[in-house]
């Protein structure tokens, strides 16, 4: 396992006030090799040219927004690991926000204003315990699901099951 030192994030947000912020905790715990974007464009072109452990982006930015820049990570030929921890963070509210987030790809949604220690735990999170990865016709990422395979244990009568038109393709690595 890594340690935190050696993890690579790309920090991907119009607003420079929320992304200095979101440096400046990264580098509190140690992580150097960070690269900056302001919007989808400009991360995009930085993908290209680098493969980071992990990619936190907003999810609201122009010209290219962070759903697009993880459908674009997740579906790409030119993407350098569609498997990559996607964090995205969000002063949009709107529950039908989250929900797109979740079905373009993103491993972890954090809403906004958020405390430093919640941005470090759910940089722990995506990385320490990945979700398999699935691919159906629609959709190729973390496994959305609740339940034993979906990495929550959850009993209730909500519970999905898996259907034949599901593969778990990836369990995920441990950087930490």
């Amino acid at each position: 396992m890594a340690a935190i030192q050696s993890l690579s994030v790309t920090v991907v947000e119009d607003n420079p006030n929320m992304r200095l912020m979101l440096c400046q905790v990264l580098r509190v715990i140690g992580v150097s090799d960070l690269v900056e974007a302001r919007n989808g464009h400009e991360a995009i072109d930085a993908l290209r040219q680098s493969r980071p452990d992990v990619l936190i982006t907003d999810c609201n930015m122009a010209p290219v927004d962070g759903l697009e820049l993880t459908r674009w990570v997740r579906t790409s030929e030119d993407s350098p690991d569609s498997y990559m921890p996607i964090l995205m963070v969000s002063s949009l509210t709107d529950p039908r926000v989250h929900q797109r987030a979740r079905d373009v790809g993103i491993s972890h949604f954090l809403p906004k204003p958020f405390q430093p220690r919640e941005l470090i735990g759910a940089l722990f999170q995506v990385i320490r315990q990945p979700r398999p990865f699935v691919r159906t016709d629609s959709y190729f990422g973390p496994d959305r699901r609740q339940g034993e395979r979906g990495g929550m244990m959850f009993d209730g009568p909500d519970r999905r099951l898996f259907g034949s038109d599901t593969e778990v393709i990836q369990e995920g690595e441990n950087y930490i």
